[in-house]
């Protein structure tokens, strides 16, 4: 009973930021592509959820564990987008603000890059 009503939850939560987040948070200039990948991976997921059905094989809450991990992942990268409130709509991409994770994942990859030259430099 918890893992239908944590799947309902977790995807309720995506269901209602997922439209407003990816329209305020995506340039003008690629927000109908960046939308249409976003609907395509929408229908990935419907294209494979009568497959679900078959986890039952493994254990009765499996189908029910597969959406919540799903739907946790996508709440938590939710979380994880650049805020909005009272910030311009970015109009081409040098104007995006990619979020805290992919700012930490890049300053992780220069910081090694910066290692490496230094080391071909002594």
């Amino acid at each position: 009973m918890i893992f239908p009503l944590l799947a309902k939850v977790f995807n309720t939560i995506v269901w209602c930021s997922q439209p407003l987040l990816y329209t305020e948070s995506t340039p003008t200039s690629v927000r109908n592509v960046f939308c249409g990948v976003a609907g395509f991976m929408g229908d990935l997921g419907s294209v494979a959820a009568p497959y679900l059905k078959r986890l039952e094989a493994i254990h009765k809450s499996a189908p029910a564990l597969v959406i919540v991990v799903m739907s946790l992942m996508s709440a938590a990268i939710v979380l994880i987008m650049p805020e909005t409130k009272d910030k311009k709509l970015p109009e081409d991409l040098d104007d995006f603000d990619p979020g805290p994770l992919f700012r930490w994942m890049t300053k992780k990859n220069k910081d090694q890059q910066s290692m490496e030259e230094a080391k071909t430099f002594e």
